[in-house]
């Protein structure tokens, strides 16, 4: 195998007028600034190198981050823009990638502030635990400055926290932290967190944004962090089911298919892709993005290279799709979702009213797509931060 490593341009954008979004996800940003770096490092490019520093300063200089010791959102990343005051939303899986990011960041552009930023975000995602114990999926002085901060968004699904999307991402951030820090509350409240999540499989009904790939896709991420973090053998067992479903949902192709639907297709945002199990819809923002990242973690977590067989399958097909229409605004990217069936083409659908079928992400999609490549051709261990 010989995945193309391309770094992506901007997105999102659409197919009747391309452009680029005026939106700075500070998660999308940072995953952007480490895809750049390690492109650099794998091309032996400095200028590429530069462009991944100047996005991870412009995210930490921009005010996007709560740098008053006085707030109680203090460490946390505001949504889409700079923190307006105390007035910010903060959501738990964004935040989490946050936290990951920047103290990757800190080793590879050898910026130890970098580390210092992520861990104020860590202890943040540690102050917004609940009382049963699982942190917030999100908290918000958003939409009324004059409730208290730690207001829930969704006070009747708040069963998220248990998923791999939000709680997963926090605990394999905080599990991430640890190996960064030592500080062990951070290992014990990851552990905590994926023990709650993982009570959950095989069927995560319910409490997963779009379907069961995608749970399962995320779930990875806290494992494999677990397995280099805590000897347990439980961490190496739950993430070889994991990579057992993707084995079970894997076409010939390397795709993975998208597998009982959970979100009404109500025309609400973020919904899945594909209308019944077996249709050959590959969803590149939230599962075959994420199963590709994760499985490399496993495989340099764990050692076993049924992580790395999965992920081989999975980045040829990631390869043979990639954008190669020689358009500028999308030429070495991956848009939304791809039809691996008898069409074989990009793909939209009616019910997914935030995506058409040429929108690409440059955070979720193309970043850790673009990453994952990168660390495969570098033969990267990121669990090496010391």
């Amino acid at each position: 195998m010989s995945p193309r490593a391309f770094v992506p341009r901007s997105g999102p954008f659409p197919s009747s007028s391309p452009r680029s979004s005026r939106q700075s996800r500070p998660d999308c940003n940072l995953e952007a600034a480490v895809a750049f770096t390690l492109a650099g490092k794998l091309l032996g490019d400095e200028k590429i190198i530069s462009i991944g520093g100047n996005i991870a300063r412009y995210m930490f200089e921009g005010g996007f981050q709560q740098m008053n010791p006085e707030s109680p959102g203090y460490g946390g990343w505001n949504w889409l823009k700079p923190c307006d005051g105390e007035r910010m939303t903060i959501f738990i899986d964004d935040n989490s990638w946050a936290c990951i990011c920047s103290l990757m960041l800190s080793k590879l552009l050898d910026k130890p502030w970098m580390a210092d930023r992520g861990l104020l975000t860590a202890d943040m995602l540690m102050r917004l635990r609940r009382r049963d114990g699982m942190i917030a999926t999100c908290v918000t002085r958003q939409d009324d400055p004059l409730k208290p901060f730690g207001d829930f968004y969704e006070d009747e699904e708040t069963a998220c926290a248990e998923s791999p999307h939000f709680g997963g991402m926090g605990a394999a951030a905080l599990a991430y932290a640890y190996l960064f820090s030592g500080r062990e509350e951070y290992l014990e409240q990851a552990k905590f967190m994926t023990e709650r999540i993982a009570a959950r499989m095989p069927g995560f009904e319910q409490i997963s944004r779009n379907c069961k790939s995608h749970a399962y896709a995320r779930m990875l991420f806290p494992l494999a962090v677990l397995a280099k973090a805590d000897p347990d053998q439980r961490w190496i067992e739950l993430a070889a089911q994991v990579d057992d479903y993707y084995r079970e949902k894997q076409h010939e192709s390397g795709a993975i298919y998208e597998w009982e639907h959970w979100e009404t297709r109500g025309f609400r945002t973020d919904t899945g892709i594909f209308d019944k199990d077996g249709d050959t819809i590959a969803d590149l923002l939230y599962t075959c993005n994420f199963a590709l990242y994760n499985s490399w973690l496993a495989w340099k977590s764990i050692g076993d290279r049924r992580h790395l067989e999965t992920f081989e399958k999975l980045a040829d097909f990631l390869a043979a799709i990639q954008d190669s229409s020689g358009d500028p605004m999308s030429n070495g990217g991956w848009f939304r979702g791809f039809d691996f069936g008898a069409q074989w083409d990009w793909f939209g659908c009616n019910h997914d009213i935030s995506w058409g079928p040429y929108v690409m992400e440059t955070g979720w999609t193309n970043a850790p797509i673009s990453t994952a490549f990168s660390m495969y051709a570098l033969d990267f261990d990121p669990f090496e931060l010391k």
